[in-house]
């Protein structure tokens, strides 16, 4: 690692071992569903198509782990939203109900919108799909007029609590890693997202 700082070294080693553990990760998720695998990978070929072309190979460590993320990402969503789906609701809404479970107060569309996993999602649309399933409450703001409050109704718990029943199924998907791998896999990821927030800043 000649001409690098030791900051770029220690960079470079993150990144390294970051693959290590997803590519560990990778090996089940494989070999349990390959057609989902492919379609991913010629998923990305397209995206990457311009890389392809040019080097036939990652262009660096930063840009396999940036893939592989992606990869293990999708990878993993597919397994959870199977599960999920058995309730007849969808991962966004899901994602929405688990927001409205942990807030010890109602939260207003905006909120939401800034706490949800998926930024690209119509948040005012799918509260309002919940509503209609009796899932959520919407009520006028006691503070701001203007505003409106969403809660979770006791449906939507009983929803929650269903899924519940699942979550070592859920935990299963990454069972090939072993306690002190994923708490290595939970630090550097956190580094990441740390490092991503205080760039913002």
């Amino acid at each position: 690692m000649n001409g690098y700082s030791a900051s770029e070294k220690d960079n470079i080693r993150l990144f390294s071992e970051i693959n290590y553990y997803l590519i560990q990760l990778n090996q089940q998720l494989f070999i349990t569903n390959v057609i989902f695998t492919v379609i991913c990978l010629l998923y990305f070929c397209c995206m990457l198509a311009n890389d392809i072309k040019q080097t036939r190979s990652f262009r660096s460590e930063h840009h396999k782990v940036l893939v592989n993320i992606q990869l293990t990402n999708f990878w993993i969503l597919e397994q959870v939203k199977s599960i999920i789906e058995n309730e007849n609701i969808t991962y966004q809404q899901y994602n929405i109900l688990c927001i409205l479970r942990n807030s010890i107060i109602p939260l207003s569309t905006k909120e939401l919108s800034k706490r949800m996993l998926d930024k690209m999602s119509d948040t005012s649309r799918l509260i309002d799909r919940l509503v209609l399933k009796g899932l959520a409450e919407k009520k006028i703001s006691m503070i701001d007029k203007r505003l409106v409050d969403i809660s979770i109704t006791q449906n939507g718990m009983d929803i929650l609590e269903a899924i519940d029943e699942h979550n070592e199924k859920i935990d299963r998907i990454i069972e090939n890693l072993s306690t002190e791998e994923l708490q290595l896999l939970n630090r550097f990821l956190d580094n990441l997202h740390n490092e991503k927030i205080s760039s913002n800043n």
